[in-house]
Parts: structure tokens; C-alpha cells; sequence
């Protein structure tokens, strides 16, 4: 009985597949250029009319004016890591700010986060300090990166 079941199902997967030419549903929404009665010139103009920015230049395709490049997400990559390391040496290097986090190092809230991680050693209490220190660092950066950007995008207009 659960055979000829499986068997029924089995056959019926495979007829919805020779009925869609092998594809599935998704794979047959996907085909945007179909290949019958079409030449290249013919593809590459139909590109160019898609193009969401409107102008016909000599590229298929054009970035639109929401989309952000490969070479804008590597350069705010490394301005988020340049400015992470800046705020982690000034909290090195600025003795008021190396108190800060000496003091919240001793704070009751700090030693119950070493008793919920079940952290025991000196080692790793300052690895847990260096963590916290590159946490805030990283948001930090991440914050006045966000304000720069919305500051660059308004300059620009």
C-alpha cells in the first residue's frame, strides 16, 4: 500500500516535470530573454530599454540610482574598520577614557556578565574587556559612518 502511494506521487513529479520542459515554476519565471526569434542586437536593445535609469548608453545594464556599487560597499567597509580602530586607540590612547572603562570594568552589572559567561581567569576577563571595548568601538563607527553618509547625500544635492 505505501508503495503503490510513492510510486503514484513519484510518477506525477515527474510528468509535472517533462509538462514544464524540466523546469519549475520559479525556474520558468526566470527566463527573461527567451532565445526563440531573437537576436543578439535584439536582446541587448531590450536591455538597454530596461534600463531603470533611462538613458541609452552602450552598457546592457546601468546601476539605478538606489543601488550602491561594489566599490562604495569596499570603501564604507574599510572607513567602518578605520574608524573602529581610531575610537579603540583613542580609548587607548586618552587617559580619561581608559578610566572610563576601568570603572565600568569594576561596575556590579560587568562582574555579573563574567558569572553569566562563567568566565574564571584574569585572561579571560580582559578578553571579555577587549570585547565589550570593540563592541562599543564598531557601534560607534557604525553611527557616525550612518550620519556621514546622510550628510554626503545632502551636500551632494
Amino acid at each position: 500500500m505505501w508503495n503503490s502511494g510513492g510510486a503514484e506521487i513519484g510518477q506525477r513529479g515527474r510528468a509535472r516535470r517533462q509538462d514544464n520542459g524540466g523546469c519549475s515554476k520559479v525556474c520558468q519565471s526566470m527566463k527573461y530573454f527567451p532565445s526563440e526569434g531573437k537576436t543578439g542586437e535584439d536582446k541587448v536593445s531590450l536591455r538597454k530599454r530596461s534600463n531603470t535609469t533611462g538613458a541609452q548608453s552602450g552598457t546592457p545594464t546601468g546601476v539605478p540610482p538606489g543601488e550602491v556599487t561594489v566599490r562604495a560597499t569596499l570603501l564604507r567597509t574599510l572607513t567602518l574598520v578605520l574608524l573602529t580602530l581610531a575610537f579603540a586607540f583613542c580609548i587607548r590612547a586618552l587617559p580619561p577614557l581608559m578610566h572610563g572603562v576601568q570603572y565600568l570594568a569594576g561596575t556590579s552589572a560587568w562582574q555579573t556578565l563574567y558569572d553569566w559567561f562563567g568566565i574564571q581567569s584574569s585572561l579571560g576577563r580582559e578578553q571579555m574587556i577587549l570585547i565589550g571595548i570593540m563592541m562599543v568601538c564598531f557601534c560607534l563607527a557604525l553611527v557616525v559612518q550612518g550620519v556621514g553618509l546622510v550628510l554626503w547625500a545632502r551636500l551632494r544635492r
